[in-house]
């Protein structure tokens, strides 16, 4: 499971989302979304109970998390300078 923060009309949502691999996970979200950023991988709930099927694997839990990132987060791969 990977967990990501997506940012939409300036307020932040956490998703938790059963994928293959974070790239993935990664490249859907950033098509829908304003920023994305990226918590390290967790274990995986057990039971379906509430889950979406979604084009990059499967959507866990997805809840509103306030207008500030939390601290330590990746940041958004599109807005990387080198």
């Amino acid at each position: 499971m990977y967990v990501f923060y997506i940012r939409k009309a300036g307020e932040y949502y956490k998703a938790c989302i059963s994928a293959d691999s974070k790239e993935l996970a990664q490249s859907y979200l950033e098509g829908i979304s304003d920023e994305v950023r990226y918590k390290n991988k967790e274990e995986p709930k057990t039971g379906k109970y509430g889950s979406k099927e979604i084009p990059c694997g499967e959507l866990l839990q997805y809840s509103y998390y306030g207008s500030i990132p939390p601290r330590g987060l990746e940041i958004d791969r599109r807005y990387h300078r080198a």
